[in-house]
């Protein structure tokens, strides 16, 4: 892990700042790094210097998956339709209610449901049902 990723991971927001001052990101690692272990200031820091291509970005499924609303919201912003539905089926499978209740609003709740039922996951289908 470079120097870059192991500030984000490990939330240090001061070293990472210098760290990236005058620099252009190749990839959205260090994003995803920061996104999946909740350090919303890193995460900020990293918007403006990353290339977020957020329909495959890890960061916002891997925010997601762990239930970091904050970063969640601040990558929601460059968050597409099906990035969201995607995040929302991960928050439904690791039972994030919070998340689901940002989600589920401005996703494809439908599919998600109709993608649980076909495959017998009647618990996370459940969490769905105030959105239907």
């Amino acid at each position: 892990m470079d120097a870059i990723a192991q500030a984000a991971y490990e939330g240090n927001a001061e070293t990472l700042a210098q760290l990236v001052e005058g620099v252009r990101l190749p990839n959205d690692f260090a994003l995803g790094v920061a996104a999946s272990a909740g350090h919303v200031e890193c995460v900020r820091i990293l918007i403006p210097v990353s290339p977020i291509h957020i329909k495959k970005s890890m960061a916002f499924r891997w925010a997601a998956q762990n239930n970091h609303i904050a970063c969640v919201q601040e990558l929601l912003p460059f968050s597409t339709f099906s990035s969201r539905t995607k995040a929302l089926k991960a928050a439904c499978v690791f039972h994030n209610q919070d998340l689901i209740d940002l989600l589920a609003p401005i996703s494809d709740v439908q599919r998600v449901s109709k993608e649980f039922a076909s495959k017998g996951l009647q618990a996370q289908q459940e969490l769905l049902q105030p959105y239907l």
